[in-house]
């Protein structure tokens, strides 16, 4: 079973880093292993670091449900806000055949500008795909619905409204799987 690394911040669950993965996963098994380094805002009135953590997580569990069910074995972890210590790091726990890197297009990332993608590739010797994911044009495609809403966020009425009110496309079931993580998140606790 080849071993993919994939590392994505606020990408992670852009349609160029899925592909990339099918990809692989096309004529062989293909576990997939996503580390998404939290983000480091730089800018906002007050900026709490468990927000920033939910964030991540949230994006990293909308990615492994759309690798899962893509038939890719999936798992993930929120690691390092530096993306280079993050990889490190996993490449520490466990072997990998492969690296893919999901990053803005050039004038957007901060990666790109850090060399993150030739850096990793000369420091782990192991084939790295940069995959770049726009996703400003992903969002022209998509209705945006703002809603409102403090102890009700997660009610059974709101997402079932959500989901019908809807356009029928594929990233529906994704909102719908991510608004049911985000209830099951206030049930516990």
């Amino acid at each position: 079973m080849k071993r993919v690394l994939v590392v994505a911040n606020e990408t992670v669950a852009g349609k160029p880093v899925i592909d990339a993965i099918r990809r692989r996963a096309e004529g062989e098994e293909v576990h997939a292993h996503v580390i998404s380094p939290q983000n480091q805002p730089k800018h906002g009135y007050v900026i709490y670091d468990e927000h920033v953590r939910d964030a991540a997580q949230n994006r990293l569990e909308m990615t492994l449900a759309l690798l899962r069910e893509a038939g890719i074995e999936a798992d993930g972890e929120v690691m390092d806000p530096d993306p280079y210590a993050a990889i490190m790091d996993a490449l520490g726990e466990q072997d990998f055949d492969e690296i893919v890197i999901s990053t803005h297009p050039e004038t957007r990332s901060g990666w790109l500008r850090q060399g993150l993608v030739d850096r990793v590739a000369r420091a782990t010797r192991r084939p790295v795909e940069h995959v770049v994911v726009d996703l400003d044009a992903e969002r022209n495609d998509v209705k945006r619905t703002l809603v409102v809403a403090n102890q009700t966020v997660a009610s059974r009425e709101l997402l079932d409204s959500l989901v019908t009110t809807a356009p029928p496309r594929d990233r529906v079931v994704e909102a719908a799987k991510a608004a049911a993580r985000i209830r099951s998140r206030y049930d516990r606790g």
